[in-house]
């Protein structure tokens, strides 16, 4: 009967009865112990770690978390599962061109932790870790630190072209065998206007299975930075 009532006084009298707005929404309130949870950011942060999914460009702790790459890091993923992972992978993600940048440390494939299976690179001393690593060789004096030196001093050949050194590796031209060709290429000058202080030779770099051109300054002169696209600056010599 009071349903009747009801339907009847709807018919006749409508604005007794609040009518619904368009597109409005009906939220049903919880139930007894139930909680609305805050959503759960994808992006990793701080030096803690996280579980949220990597993939190319993703920044990792030495314990194999991911991090964000704005802070400190020790690993950088360079290439998925998939991708083979070598050293022209690595060069191509530091923005260089592979067979003509000798670079001082090499890839690997993580074994454990939230990367298992990527390809990964430690990252070198003397660059900044707060930021990622990717283009790095485009980056004038600072891409120093990642290109490989020799110190004929102290018999290192695997130096910081960012410290003082006695010589620096480069690609060898593919299919001439021509030092002078991969200096000018990879220092953009012609070998005779620097021949009074530098000398070019052939040489295999230790745990490296291809042989590469190393230039190398002359008497006790010592090179300050890297010469790749030298150009029109001054040789930095010391």
């Amino acid at each position: 009967m009071t349903a009747a009532i009801l339907g009847v006084t709807y018919l006749l009298v409508p604005s007794c009865f609040p009518a619904k707005l368009a597109g409005q929404r009906t939220t049903a309130l919880p139930t007894a112990g139930q909680e609305k949870r805050p959503e759960t950011s994808s992006n990793a942060t701080g030096r803690g770690g996280t579980d949220t999914p990597i993939g190319v460009g993703s920044c990792l702790l030495t314990d194999a978390k991911a991090t964000v790459c704005a802070t400190q890091h020790d690993l950088e993923i360079i290439g998925n599962p998939t991708d083979p992972c070598a050293q022209d992978g690595l060069v191509r993600y530091l923005g260089g061109i592979p067979g003509t940048e000798v670079l001082i440390t090499g890839p690997r494939r993580a074994s454990d932790g939230v990367a298992a299976g990527y390809c990964v690179t430690p990252l070198p001393s003397g660059i900044s870790t707060v930021r990622s690593a990717r283009g790095s060789l485009t980056t004038g004096r600072a891409a120093d630190a990642w290109r490989r030196c020799t110190d004929a001093n102290t018999a290192d050949d695997r130096v910081s072209c960012s410290v003082p050194h006695t010589g620096e590796y480069m690609g060898l031209a593919p299919g001439t065998g021509d030092c002078v060709k991969s200096f000018e290429d990879y220092a953009r000058i012609s070998f005779e206007e620097v021949s009074d202080h530098l000398a070019l030779s052939r040489v295999q770099p230790s745990e490296e299975p291809t042989i590469s051109c190393l230039v190398s300054a002359l008497g006790n002169d010592k090179l300050s930075a890297s010469i790749r696209d030298l150009r029109t600056r001054a040789l930095p010599l010391s």
